[in-house]
């Protein structure tokens, strides 16, 4: 999987950096020397466009609104609050990993979230996983599909219903960030 990061300054101009860093659940650190037509000293916000793009080219990604709380000589220190709880990264494990690779994470996500939308989970499980896991090599589809299952289920209780409380159309609109801040989780933690 490869992260794409885009800034936007408020006179339209972008850049797209790839040198960041993770402070905290709030804070990156833009390591990369911003070109003057995006850095301007008058200028303390960014728009800030951070996309995933999946082994099976699928893309998810989060736009944040990023306010300069420290300029130093080659680097700059932005905070940000996004609309998804930081708690969405706690389902993230090497299982996340595995299913992004051989499914990609975005599509379980959405095609789980549509079987929630069906509300009978209990009958048709069986099949939806199976339907996910038809074009994974066979030699590892088992492994895949116990992955797959590991994680709906913490999708389910973590995020479902402990903190969307069981609103699917917030989960549905939100699943283009949800998929990326469990992928970010990676990111997160080997910077802190």
């Amino acid at each position: 999987m490869r992260f794409h990061n885009v800034l936007f300054s408020d006179k339209g101009n972008f850049v797209e950096i790839n040198d960041i860093s993770y402070l905290d659940g709030s804070t990156i650190k833009i390591n990369d020397i911003l070109p003057p037509s995006i850095l301007r000293k008058s200028s303390d916000h960014f728009v800030g466009y951070f996309l995933v793009e999946e082994d099976n080219n699928d893309l998810s990604g989060i736009r944040r609104y990023l306010n300069i709380s420290e300029r130093k000589g080659k680097y700059l220190k932005l905070s940000y609050c996004d609309d998804i709880s930081n708690n969405v990264r706690e389902i993230h494990g090497d299982y996340v990993d595995l299913v992004s690779k051989y499914v990609g994470l975005r599509r379980v996500i959405s095609s789980f979230n549509d079987l929630i939308l069906e509300n009978d989970i209990n009958n048709n499980f069986s099949y939806w996983l199976e339907k996910t896991v038809e074009n994974v090599p066979f030699d590892i589809k088992e492994l895949i599909a116990q992955r797959i299952t590991k994680l709906v289920n913490l999708y389910l209780i973590k995020i479902y219903e402990g903190i969307y409380k069981k609103n699917i159309d917030l989960l549905k609109k939100f699943e283009s960030e949800i998929a990326f801040k469990i992928l970010e989780a990676q990111l997160v933690q080997k910077t802190y």
